[in-house]
């Protein structure tokens, strides 16, 4: 005989599954998990005066279920009813590589040249409204920013702005949000310039920023302490990761586990690679974990995002043909793992070689891009509806969307072997995060259960686990849970 119990990961409220087995054995079925490409919205019509340019950035209001991608234009999109549609026409900013969002504050920061930009976000489905400037005093030009939104009151408020020099050491400046002024600032040691992605620690109030020395290569993490009040920004330390030739993409955070993922472009000598950072606790300097390969050589990974729920990390790639996303689990304090490639759609024109550039544009009514959807530019991650987006650069714009993967209801099957220990197994996601917890009281509490241990699957998306404690014949109950 036989007892049985199955929760949805995402409907039952201890996330787990129960299987009670009396020396029995169970048959099963499972669906797949893995992430899936759902489909692309096309914002139309193209703009004129000036013309759409690539959606180079992009920041998710998850609380309000808006997404905003920048090009030439902000384009406002809801993203709670299937694929994202724009809610209201876009707003001319005039472009820009670097910006930030102050859901709670309400406003949009975007930078630009020396000066930095406000813009209003407008409730529900308003427009967004420029909302004012700031010029950065006695600096060249301002890139990458950061935003501390740890304080519950949005007057407290700050970002920070990596500001290059003439002539002078890269400074981070803080900008007080309630005024909207410029604060104090701290200097970035020599060589620490050329500031590409900034990543922020909301949990532990830290900013961490790839930097690469004019005309050099290497690739210098440099993390940065969040201050309160009117308290300057402090250089906390710097790793270097040791990148030869090998342009980097925007990296991915990971404030939950504490570790940073960086994608590179590669180059002819080397492959694209994921680096990992440790972040290191409180005022600990961050380390270098690692890098892997990756399996097919050189992709030019773009754009990363993760979802530490699950345990993977998505990288988008440019000058691929046709585009895709490659996804990685994180594979706790060890390297990630890659496991596997989701291609995108192609256009009508015969794709140019991979690691070019062609122009992915289209005057035609019907907007149909001749490349397809390639060139990842931007992404944003809804964790809500378990959703990733990702900007092209074409012309007309073009959002593409991605479901990750996520654990599936199953059911295990299980048997008692010939030497008295229990095997069980089931079918799920490749790379998905599962352990094993036992007891012989049902009535216990899940936290009250006694783990065995984490399931592994070998080959991928198949899991099998051994109790060899199961040997003295008396009925136990098993459950599975993710993560």
């Amino acid at each position: 005989m036989g007892y049985f119990k199955a929760e949805h990961p995402m409907l039952g409220k201890d996330k787990s599954f129960i299987i009670a087995l009396l020396l029995s054995s169970l048959l099963a079925t499972a669906l797949a998990g893995n992430p899936q490409r759902q489909g692309n919205a096309e914002l139309m019509p193209r703009n004129s005066n000036p013309d759409d340019a690539g959606l180079y950035n992009a920041f998710i209001d998850v609380p309000h279920g808006y997404a905003y991608f920048l090009g030439n234009y902000l384009w406002k999109l809801c993203i709670t009813n299937g694929f994202p549609y724009a809610v209201c026409a876009p707003t001319n900013t005039g472009g820009s590589s670097y910006a930030q969002l102050d859901s709670a504050g309400g406003y949009a920061y975007i930078s630009r040249p020396t000066t930095l930009y406000r813009y209003a976000l407008g409730a529900g489905t308003n427009a967004v409204t420029s909302a004012g400037t700031l010029t950065v005093s006695g600096v060249n030009s301002i890139g990458e920013v950061g935003l501390d939104d740890s304080d519950p009151n949005p007057t407290n408020h700050n970002l920070y702005v990596f500001c290059r020099i003439t002539g002078a050491a890269t400074r981070v400046v803080k900008i007080l949000l309630g005024t909207f002024t410029e604060g104090a600032y701290t200097s970035l040691n020599a060589g620490e310039t050329n500031g590409g992605s900034g990543l922020v620690d909301h949990r532990h109030a830290y900013i961490y920023y790839a930097t690469i020395a004019a005309g050099g290569t290497n690739t210098d993490i440099v993390k940065i302490k969040m201050t309160p009040g009117t308290n300057a920004p402090i250089r906390i330390a710097s790793v270097n990761i040791g990148m030869a030739s090998e342009p980097i993409g925007l990296g991915a955070l990971d404030d939950v586990n504490g570790y940073a993922y960086y994608g590179t472009y590669g180059s002819t000598n080397y492959p694209s690679r994921i680096y990992k950072v440790k972040l290191g606790d409180g005022d600990n300097a961050p380390s270098l974990v690692g890098h892997i390969d990756l399996q097919q050589g050189r992709a030019q990974l773009s754009v990363g995002t993760l979802d530490p729920t699950n345990g993977f990390l998505y990288y988008g790639n440019d000058n691929t043909f046709p585009g895709g996303v490659h996804w990685f689990k994180l594979n706790g304090t060890n390297l990630p793992i890659e496991m596997g490639y989701v291609p995108f759609l192609s256009g009508p024109s015969n794709n140019p070689p991979d690691t070019t550039s062609a122009f992915n544009y289209t005057t035609n009514v019907d907007g149909l891009l001749p490349y397809g959807e390639v060139y990842l530019k931007s992404v944003v991650f809804d964790p809500i509806r378990g959703n990733i987006f990702f900007g092209q650069d074409s012309k007309p714009n073009q959002v593409v969307m991605v479901h990750v993967a996520q654990p599936d209801p199953f059911t295990l099957s299980g048997a008692k072997q010939p030497n008295g220990t229990f095997q069980m197994g089931f079918t799920n996601i490749k790379g998905g995060s599962f352990s094993v917890l036992t007891t012989t009281n049902l009535n216990l509490p899940p936290t009250n259960w006694t783990a065995l241990g984490a399931i592994t699957d070998s080959p991928l998306g198949q899991f099998q686990y051994t109790d060899f404690t199961a040997t003295n014949g008396s009925p136990r109950f098993y459950r599975i849970r993710s993560p």
